[in-house]
């Protein structure tokens, strides 16, 4: 690289890249061509020159991906120098670079891992999700990495991880990676044990989708493990029913360290069932609802047999109960899969809420004044609805609220961080 162009990117200075550039306009280019070296990217996020970063990375994208001699990318490198703002930076240039593997296939969030620096594994989680599904040449995920290092806070930020992960195949995602097996076959419940990380195995064996009866290539799970150990160690882990006890931990209360509570549950699976339906799907379920519920609203206004002085005209209020009850249920339903199949929130609060009440006031009124007066059943029809709408606007709100809460405790952990 050119002494000057290497210079101009300690310095920050933009200008001279552009005079060099004006001399050779192969001088990028020339740099791409070698297949491991420093390029002003790394230079400039070496010395944190983060405008001078954003520069190369309008010029030359593709240098956010090279790696230098020491099999470092600059988002490597960000990390290593625990520079928040560049790594932040760079996510938000591309997300897609959590994702590449440097020395010994450690991606960048690997090494924020094994420096212990939950702050930026945060960043990744909120730039890219997927990305703790990478493995290194050693084929250890992050959370072997985590384990192996003694990370605790780390790994409890990881947990929280997997267990928001809101996305298609979500599930699977999070049995997979949490059942992971390196190259010795041990998962991160083996490595645990073996180390007899007490805190992190008082964690780990909490959480349903972790299987502990997954063989390593010694043959042994990881209750042979704990057998193992505390045969050595007396004090340490006790094997009791297939079970293992252990002291307590305590947490700090941060997002993402945190399990999901019973709502947070409700919450993640609606997400994760909604994410599994495709856009063909949802335009056409969309249909079918709205079809439903025209047939249903129909059927209120225009009763089989029609009306004699206001009032229904049927064989009797036992027929039409029962006639009510399953049109309503239709109506029901369908109204609930559309406010279901509706993926943002700001529309619901925006158009569904207040639509649908009105549509659904109609509906009982129009009921209520066409009703014989022994026609009990649908004389309970507007509790019946007050509860189905007080119920649906608690998850509504509360998922908004929820997202305010997130952010602001995003930015909590980040002010923890900083000071």
């Amino acid at each position: 690289m050119d002494p000057r162009l290497a210079e101009a990117a300690r310095s920050g200075n933009s200008e001279t890249v552009y005079a060099l550039l004006r001399e050779d306009p192969y001088l990028l280019e020339n740099i791409e061509a070698v297949p491991f070296i420093d390029t002003p990217l790394h230079e400039a996020v070496n010395w944190g020159e983060s405008r001078f970063v954003m520069v190369i990375m309008n010029l030359k994208p593709s240098f956010a991906r090279k790696l230098n001699p020491d099999g470092f990318s600059p988002l490597h490198l960000a990390v290593k120098q625990s520079r928040f703002r560049l790594v932040r930076q760079l996510l938000k240039a591309d997300p897609s670079l959590a994702r590449v593997k440097g020395r010994e296939g450690m991606t960048p969030l690997h090494l924020a891992v094994k420096n212990g620096a939950s702050d930026l594994v945060v960043q990744f989680y909120k730039a890219c999700p997927e990305c703790i599904q990478d493995v290194n040449v050693d084929g250890q995920t992050a959370l072997h990495i985590a384990v192996a290092n003694g990370k605790m806070e780390v790994l409890e930020v990881l947990v929280g991880w997997l267990c928001r992960l809101d996305g298609r195949a979500a599930k699977s995602i999070e049995k997979e990676v949490y059942n992971k097996r390196d190259l010795h076959g041990n998962t991160v419940l083996h490595v645990a044990a073996y180390e007899a990380k007490l805190q992190e195995l008082r964690m780990l064996i909490e959480l349903r989708k972790i299987d502990g009866t997954i063989e390593n290539h010694n043959g042994l799970n990881f209750f042979d493990i704990v057998k193992a150990v505390t045969d050595k160690n007396k004090d340490g882990l006790i094997l009791e029913s297939g079970t293992v006890t252990v002291p307590k931990v305590t947490r700090k209360l941060e997002v993402l360290r945190l399990q999901p509570t019973r709502i947070e549950n409700i919450k993640l699976a609606y997400k994760r069932t909604q994410s599994l339906i495709t856009d063909e799907t949802r335009e056409a379920l969309l249909v079918l609802s709205a079809l439903v519920m025209t047939a249903t609203y129909s059927m209120v206004l225009q009763p089989p047999g029609g009306t004699n002085n206001g009032k229904v005209v049927m064989a009797s209020s036992s027929l039409y109960s029962g006639l009510w009850f399953f049109n309503t249920l239709g109506f029901v339903v369908a109204s609930f899969l559309v406010m279901f199949l509706l993926q943002n929130p700001a529309l619901k609060i925006m158009f569904y809420f207040p639509m649908f009440p009105c549509m659904w006031l109609a509906y009982i009124l129009s009921t209520e004044i066409i009703s014989p007066k022994d026609a009990y059943v649908v004389n309970l029809l507007p509790t019946f609805f007050a509860l189905i709408w007080g119920v649906w606007f608690y998850f509504l709100i509360s998922k908004v609220l929820d997202r305010i809460s997130n952010s602001k405790t995003l930015r909590k952990l980040k002010q923890l961080a900083t000071a």
